[in-house]
């Protein structure tokens, strides 16, 4: 089996990513396994690169990638391997909210490297989703964790600008944006259609369509979601005092 690790280098600092990666080469030697690093240059890289190696591989050959960044990370490889025979994905977390894992474990167990050089790979589920303008699909994607509408995303647009406030980082970040924006609440006008007929058309704080139950930093939206249940898990929260 390859063990590629690909690592965004705008996760953490040079010094940090240089002892990883320092490390990622130690516990291959010890382990006598096949480790790979490939650091990504842009957005949508390790999804470009993840799916050229799969399809650039023997059939027959086991390739693992670690998605070493957050969950931004993960859903790019996610992407990026979805569909090949043969191929597996390992979560490292290096980046802010690194939510996915914690439907597993804990970030201490995950950033052990030997550890998941060793570790067996189990199934998940995945959400399909498509964006559609003027009625036309015109982009298909995988999720592995949650889509969220409204107030996460407005958490999320406020994080990347508190990061670049003074003595504010990581999940700090996400702490003082979640704040503010429940004070705000501005949330998104939305239509949600179901299976089964039922529709909601209104102003919504949020909806989530989870596979996972955690989001921004380790908030549990979604507690009775599983990763491996067949089923999506819908939320729709239309105010909070």
């Amino acid at each position: 089996m390859r063990h590629i690790f690909v690592i965004n280098p705008k996760a953490g600092k040079e010094k940090n990513r240089q002892k990883f990666e320092a490390q990622i080469l130690a516990a291959g030697e010890k382990l006598n396994k096949k480790v790979e690093i490939y650091e990504t240059k842009s957005a949508g890289d390790a999804e470009d690169f993840v799916r050229r190696t799969c399809e650039a591989k023997d059939p027959d050959e086991v390739i693992r990638f670690y998605a070493c960044g957050g969950d931004g990370a993960v859903h790019e490889i996610t992407n990026g391997v979805y569909g090949y025979e043969n191929v597996e994905m390992g979560c490292i977390p290096m980046g802010t909210g690194n939510d996915f894992i914690r439907n597993f474990g804990t970030a201490k167990q995950f950033l052990d490297i030997e550890a998941q050089l060793l570790g067996e790979s189990v199934d998940t589920d995945v959400i399909r989703y498509v964006e559609r303008r003027e009625g036309v699909d015109c982009k298909e994607c995988y999720c592995m964790n949650m889509i969220n509408i409204g107030f996460d995303c407005n958490v999320a647009d406020l994080t990347a600008t508190a990061k670049t406030w003074p003595l504010v980082n990581g999940s700090f970040a996400y702490l003082i944006s979640v704040f503010i924006m429940l004070i705000k609440k501005e949330g998104a006008n939305l239509r949600v259609e179901f299976d089964d007929g039922e529709v909601y058309d209104d102003k919504l704080l949020l909806m989530t369509a989870a596979n996972g139950c955690f989001c921004g930093g380790g908030w549990k939206s979604n507690p009775v979601a599983e990763i491996n249940d067949g089923i999506m898990d819908i939320g729709l929260i239309k105010d909070i005092p």
